[in-house]
């Protein structure tokens, strides 16, 4: 539950013919600042492709069992206010400081007990900009390692490709540094909280940002566009 009662809601996308243990687990947040929709957009996109017939699709489900927890911030939402009335959820992960964050972090916790940590997690942002841009934010080896750096490097090339516009890449070398002009510990975002706290492979903070004439298709067909960038990272079949 929210801070004033309203439920947390997550949902699960997998094959349920292919036994969990034998599954890897991603997860995509999104609306930790309410106003944010069109980062839930996009996060809807890699849904419907994740539901849909498409080959990469099937084979994704068939290995990896997808968790997505669309609306980080019931209450804030529904009282039309970005950090009401909790304050920045994305500077609070690991605090104990607001139930929506704890009760994902619960989550995350129980699943690495059951031997699944996060193989890739997103979370998603953004606005409308005068220009099409999408921005990756992730870790380099000097707070991770060497080989987190390569991997999350190359899922960008992944997706690249299927993107228009600005594409961006943020690789964050200290822990102590400036995000969306507030200084301070990247353990306290939901990706370096993942990262570092919950064991996560690949974790990013990820920006959608929508020029004025981007319609809601454009947002969805933007979603599809990294779901089957990962699809390719992690080596799907092509689709017919």
């Amino acid at each position: 539950k929210t801070k004033e009662g309203r439920d947390m809601r997550m949902y699960t996308i997998t094959d349920p013919s292919v036994p969990a243990d034998k599954k890897r687990a991603m997860m995509f947040t999104t609306l930790q600042h309410d106003l944010e929709t069109t980062g839930a957009m996009a996060i809807e996109g890699i849904c419907r492709f994740l539901l849909s017939n498409d080959k990469r699709a099937r084979d994704l489900v068939e290995r990896f069992i997808v968790y997505v927890v669309p609306m980080m911030n019931p209450d804030g939402i529904a009282q039309g206010n970005m950090y009401c009335p909790v304050g920045n959820l994305n500077r609070q992960w690991g605090l104990g400081t607001a139930p929506e964050t704890t009760c994902v972090e619960n989550f995350v916790k129980r699943l690495a007990t059951e031997g699944k940590k996060i193989d890739l997690f997103m979370d998603f942002h953004g606005w409308c900009t005068p220009e099409r841009t999408t921005m990756f934010m992730t870790f380099g080896k000097e707070i991770a390692d060497d080989s987190s750096e390569t991997d999350a490097l190359r899922l960008v090339e992944s997706i690249r490709p299927k993107l228009s516009g600005k594409l961006h890449t943020t690789v964050w070398r200290k822990r102590e540094t400036t995000v969306t002009g507030i200084t301070g510990d990247l353990n306290r975002l939901s990706c370096g909280w993942v990262k570092f706290e919950a064991g996560g492979r690949l974790a990013y903070s990820i920006e959608i940002f929508g020029e004025g004439t981007c319609d809601q298709q454009g947002y969805l067909d933007w979603g599809r566009a990294f779901a089957e960038g990962i699809a390719d990272f992690y080596g799907a079949p092509d689709s017919p």
